[in-house]
């Protein structure tokens, strides 16, 4: 019974660790028309929260924020001053969703898009498009 417990605890842990959960880094940038106080980024990398993913305002009026996200396509909105909703002027237009509320949600494709890919060749894999990666346990 305790080798199965200590078992299970190894393979939680190997499972939530970082180098083997998929996750990239991605900088989102943000310049707004006004002058918020404070800019977070909500979406679905982080259940929508207004508070997990803050950005820093550079020197040059840009706010940044580097997220780790898993590969895919992710929706998301700037929250400026934690109560104004704003989708990302400079986004792939093409990846947008409705947002539910007569508005749209930004979207940001991690990882290959198959959009970009070349058209399918007969008995041929295209390996750009293959996600092989040992470092998270493939």
């Amino acid at each position: 019974m305790r080798i199965a417990a200590a078992l299970l605890v190894v393979c939680v842990f190997a499972a939530s660790s970082p180098a083997q959960s998929g996750r990239e880094e991605h900088e989102f940038t943000y310049k707004p028309q006004g002058a918020p106080t404070r800019v977070n980024v909500a979406g679905t990398f982080n259940g929508w929260s207004m508070d997990a993913n803050p950005m820093t305002r550079g020197e040059d009026g840009v706010w940044r924020a580097t997220v780790k996200v898993h590969e895919g396509l992710h929706h998301y909105k700037f929250v400026e001053d934690g109560n104004k909703w704003i989708p990302d002027p400079a986004s792939d237009k093409a990846l947008d969703a409705d947002d539910g509320h007569g508005g749209k949600n930004s979207g940001v494709m991690m990882g290959p898009d198959a959009r970009k890919a070349p058209p399918a060749q007969p008995n041929a894999i295209n390996k750009d498009l293959v996600i092989f990666k040992p470092e998270a346990g493939d």
